[in-house]
């Protein structure tokens, strides 16, 4: 029968970096540019010490996400309840994951699996505004993944009511897309 001896939480560090620049052209344009980068760290470092007769296992496991995304996009103001965005969106992810069981029992493990990729995307979005209480936005977005060979059609709808001046109801539905690597056996092997 095992028991565990010991276990962490586990420990999270993220770093971050955003600049933004918008510019309006006249009372009809504005353009954005915005540029990020994050690196997410979770380190379970020492997750579960195990004890099974004379046997002691240590887990640790290390998953690092980079992420770098760049963005323009310009808007319109068609009507003065209601304005077009369109825009561009380039994403960059790096992911490193790191499994390290020692035991006193056989010989240790250590596996490591790299990945990398990019998604393109364009946008097309109205908001509308209406009567100083709703607030409707349709949007949709198309992402290309070149490593994958796949392009998605993403829509999200948007929707807020103001019951009161204090008050919002928000509503929103959308289908996005996030580029996470399912690991089996032999990607570890």
């Amino acid at each position: 029968e095992s028991s565990i001896l010991a276990e962490r939480s586990p420990e999270v560090d993220f770093r971050g970096a955003n600049f933004f620049y918008s510019r309006t052209w006249n009372s009809r344009w504005k353009s954005q540019v915005s540029l990020s980068q994050a690196s997410y760290s979770l380190n379970n470092e020492d997750l579960g010490i195990f004890e099974e007769g004379t046997e002691r296992n240590k887990i640790t496991i290390l998953n690092t996400l980079d992420n770098t995304e760049a963005k323009i996009s310009v808007d319109y103001q068609a009507s003065q309840r209601g304005t077009f965005s369109a825009g561009y969106q380039y994403n960059s992810y790096s992911n490193f994951f790191e499994f390290d069981e020692t035991s006193t029992f056989g010989e240790p493990v250590l596996d490591t699996l790299e990945a990398a990729e990019i998604a393109q995307g364009i946008f097309l979005k109205y908001h509308y505004s209406g009567q100083d209480r709703i607030d409707f936005q349709p949007q949709i977005r198309i992402d290309r993944i070149p490593g994958l060979d796949e392009t998605l059609v993403n829509p999200v709808l948007s929707f807020h009511y103001k019951i009161s001046p204090d008050i919002w109801f928000k509503s929103s539905y959308g289908q996005y897309i996030q580029l996470i690597r399912s690991l089996r056996q032999g990607d570890l092997d």
